[in-house]
């Protein structure tokens, strides 16, 4: 596939067909392979996007209004840029309950590559935005740290985001804020960096408490909420098993065998998947929004479902600790079909745009991811070279399906600080990742999806808030130096 996040969805599109053309001439197969600038240059890269906005807040710090306009640069064409911004001002609220709000979304077309899906795919921008506006509000209020004003400010169950969906029981952004203040000494260190900083004239260090959500579901495209499945059992009680999903890295093929060995009852090793085919499975929607765990996880699911209900007079003949072989073998000599389509379509959802009934507006996003992170900047205010010191990450997930799945979480925290050490020198001296198994998945699939996307929004957004509170002050000190 050549990478994941989003740089691959709609721009491979391009490549493939100049290599059809080449492979068509030459008759023979043909392969492309572009070097980052080549890439960057040609495929496309996250939008950069300017938001221009007005905040109305109450003397106490409690946010009433927000009108804002988004403007992200579409590039030469419009590719996914639409759909970006639809998910940019369905996300500039973050964790916050504002009241009143009128948002605008700009799709701009210039004259430079054409900008594509990348991880987080508007909502990253939109936070930063968002959490840049409570810094500008802090500052503005004498008297109101920003750690109070975000937690004056935060949603609570029942609370309505501007488009309309409501904050269910499943929110644990303000437990997780209090886990995570207890766990990363954030108090104690908050002191201890201003205490740094009267000491420091041309080094300074900041640290920085966030919380963010994310929407899952390909929120405007709601034909892409779907997914198929085939499972096959064999008489030797293998299985065969094949989804929608692509491998990108992010383990999608162990889950889905997870989640068949785990409703059929059998090993791991008796479970067989092949790279996903569309000869296999018809009109599979793409492995993107961080929704193919779930959509494809539950297509397994149900294809399972039928094939218990098929075996189930034979595990009450054999028991139900019987070998897949034994139950299999005999329910094949009765001529019982063995073999199972599942599908799956995301339920609740359905928002369009301009319902503004809370009795009839739908859900955009089916539920919503979240996570918090507390990240220690250190920035050199003559350089401007910066180094992150610490960096603390606590997620909500649901039950882990296996050891396999839990030992995901060692390998993510360990692959980010690799990631982040061999691609930007600012990288984490210390890097921690907790998960919290709070949160039920609301489809019923027992799966931990690790969701990598909330991570890295987490750690930029920290990261990003203190280098933006911070330069300011570095260009007037290099004011003032310069002779």
């Amino acid at each position: 596939m050549g990478g994941a996040f989003g740089g691959k969805e709609s721009r491979s599109v391009p490549f493939a067909c100049l290599l059809a053309i080449a492979a068509k001439k030459e008759r023979r197969p043909m392969r492309l392979m572009l070097n980052r600038d080549e890439d960057m240059m040609l495929s496309g890269q996250r939008h950069p996007i300017q938001v221009r906005w007005k905040v109305g807040v109450s003397n106490d710090g409690k946010i009433l209004a927000l009108d804002a306009d988004s403007y992200d640069n579409a590039g030469f064409s419009q590719d996914m840029s639409g759909a970006v911004m639809d998910r940019c001002i369905t996300h500039l609220d973050n964790c916050y309950e504002i009241p009143n709000v009128y948002l605008r979304g700009h799709v701009c077309k210039t004259n430079t590559h054409s900008n594509t899906a990348f991880r987080g795919f508007g909502a990253p921008q939109a936070m930063f935005v968002t959490e840049a506006i409570l810094s500008t509000v802090a500052e503005g209020l004498s008297g109101i740290d920003i750690d109070e004003l975000r937690l004056k400010n935060l949603y609570k169950p029942g609370d309505r985001t501007p488009f309309f969906q409501q904050i269910d029981e499943d929110w644990h952004i303000p437990t997780l804020l209090d886990q995570i203040r207890a766990s990363s000494n954030y108090d104690y260190r908050k002191a201890k960096v201003a205490k740094f900083n009267e000491s420091n004239k041309w080094k300074k260090r900041g640290i920085c408490l966030i919380p963010t959500k994310f929407g899952l579901s390909f929120a405007t495209a709601l034909h892409l909420n779907q997914a198929g499945a085939t499972v096959n059992i064999y008489a030797d009680g293998s299985v065969l098993l094949h989804h929608g999903g692509t491998e990108m890295g992010q383990g999608l093929y162990t889950k889905m065998c997870q989640v068949a060995a785990q409703e059929l009852g059998v090993p791991m090793d008796s479970i067989y998947t092949h790279d996903s085919q569309t000869y296999q499975i018809a009109n599979a929607s793409p492995t993107a929004a961080s929704s193919g765990s779930d959509l494809n996880g539950m297509a397994v699911k149900n294809a399972c479902e039928i094939l218990n209900e098929r075996l189930k007079p034979y595990r009450e003949k054999y028991g139900l600790d019987a070998p897949m072989k034994t139950i299999a073998h005999a329910a094949y000599f009765d001529r019982v079909n063995l073999a199972a389509n599942g599908f799956w379509k995301m339920p609740k959802i359905g928002y369009q745009w301009g319902n503004t009934n809370v009795d009839t507006v739908k859900p955009m996003y089916y539920y919503f991811t979240q996570g918090v992170g507390v990240t220690e900047v250190e920035l050199d205010l003559l350089t401007g070279d910066h180094t992150v010191l610490r960096t603390d990450i606590m997620m909500v997930s649901s039950a882990s399906l296996s050891t396999y799945q839990a030992n995901d979480f060692n390998r993510m925290s360990a692959n980010l600080s690799i990631q982040r050490s061999t691609m930007d020198k600012s990288k984490a001296l210390s890097f921690k990742v907790r998960v919290s198994s709070q949160w039920k998945n609301p489809s019923g699939l027992a799966l931990a999806s690790l969701r990598l996307v909330a991570p890295a929004l987490i750690k930029s957004l920290v990261s990003l808030i203190f280098r933006k509170s911070s330069m300011p002050a570095c260009c007037n000190m290099m004011a003032k130096a310069s002779p």
